[in-house]
Parts: structure tokens; C-alpha cells; sequence
């Protein structure tokens, strides 16, 4: 046995020795991984621009409810409004008695609030001042001039597909919050 894996043939002079790829091997091998990358480069790009409207749509959710709970532990009328300022997606919640210009503007999604817009054709929120507000009352019900069904939609920029866009319905009066994507958010 051990003179099997010991003995190798000298090789004669003159002669190589056949070992590794050749290069259409090497080239029909980096053609297949070129493919497969770009592949799973559009499906990864895919995967981020959806996970940024679900953390988008779940930000202004958390934003809707802090308004809502706002009204109910202060007994006061609090809103909730988004605008788009600078190319950004902005958010904040505030007192209706508080002046816009003293409302603390969040970034919706922090430092990718520029890859995302509101569809202005598709939101039915209250727009004031370059706003886009839902207001609550004293109680945390819905404020009557924001009388059911209200929404709010989103969308990667540059990215008019329906099938892209997310969206938050206020439902009843008292509230209630439904997110829907693709085409839900169009009627």
C-alpha cells in the first residue's frame, strides 16, 4: 500500500504536467458567477426596497399611536403629520396647539428618508401647509374632520409601480389602523 502513494513517474524532459483549469474553463466559470451575482444583486435590491417601506409604513404606524395616545393622557386635541421637506420623508407629533414651526420633524427611516416619497395621489390625509396630517381628539378618537377612511401612502422614489407602494388606512372613527400594500392602497 505504501508503495502506491509513494511512487510518481519522473516526468521526461520536455514533457508538463496537465494540472488546473484552462482558460475556457476559467472563462465559462466566471461567466456563470457574473450571472448568478447579477441575479442576486436585483433580488437583494429587491429584499432592501421592500424591508424599507415595511419599516416605513411601521414608523408612521408608532407615530399615528403616539398622537393618539398623546390625546387620550393629556385631554388635548394631538396630530400626527408628515411632510416632505428637502427630498426627505419627514415625521412629527405634536399638540394642534403647538405651531408648526415649533413641531420636532423626524426623518421617517433616519438616513434613508430620501428613497422613499408620500404618493401624493394616493393619500387622502388632511394636507396643511405641505402636511399631511390625521388629528385626534381629547379621547383618542379620530377628529371629525378627518372622517374615515383616511391613508397615507408610500413608495420607493422614482418608483411609480403599485405593486412597490405601502400604505396606512385609518379605518374607523375610533382609530383603528389597517397597512395595506399594492394596489389595496389605491382605492
Amino acid at each position: 500500500m505504501a508503495h502506491l502513494l509513494t511512487s510518481r513517474r519522473p516526468l521526461a524532459l520536455g514533457q508538463q504536467k496537465d494540472a488546473g483549469f484552462s482558460l475556457a474553463e476559467t472563462v465559462v466559470i466566471l461567466v456563470m458567477v457574473g450571472i448568478l451575482a447579477a441575479i442576486g444583486g436585483v433580488s437583494w435590491l429587491g429584499f432592501l426596497n421592500n424591508q424599507r417601506m415595511r419599516v416605513a409604513v411601521n414608523e408612521s404606524v408608532s407615530a399615528i399611536r403616539l398622537a393618539q395616545g398623546g390625546a387620550r393622557r393629556e385631554n388635548l386635541r394631538w396630530v400626527a403629520a408628515f411632510r416632505e421637506s428637502n427630498g426627505q420623508v419627514q415625521w412629527a407629533v405634536s399638540r394642534t396647539t403647538t405651531p408648526v414651526a415649533q413641531w420636532d420633524w423626524q426623518n421617517l427611516l433616519g438616513d434613508d428618508s430620501n428613497l422613499i416619497e408620500i404618493d401624493l395621489a394616493n393619500t387622502s390625509f388632511n394636507a396643511v401647509a405641505d402636511t399631511y396630517q390625521v388629528a385626534f381628539e381629547y379621547d383618542g378618537r379620530m377628529s371629525i374632520i378627518n372622517t374615515p377612511p383616511r391613508r397615507i401612502t408610500f413608495r420607493p422614489v422614482n418608483n411609480a409601480s403599485a405593486d412597490a407602494q405601502r400604505c396606512i388606512r385609518m379605518v374607523t372613527m375610533l382609530g383603528a389602523l389597517r397597512t395595506e400594500t399594492g394596489t389595496a392602497c389605491d382605492s
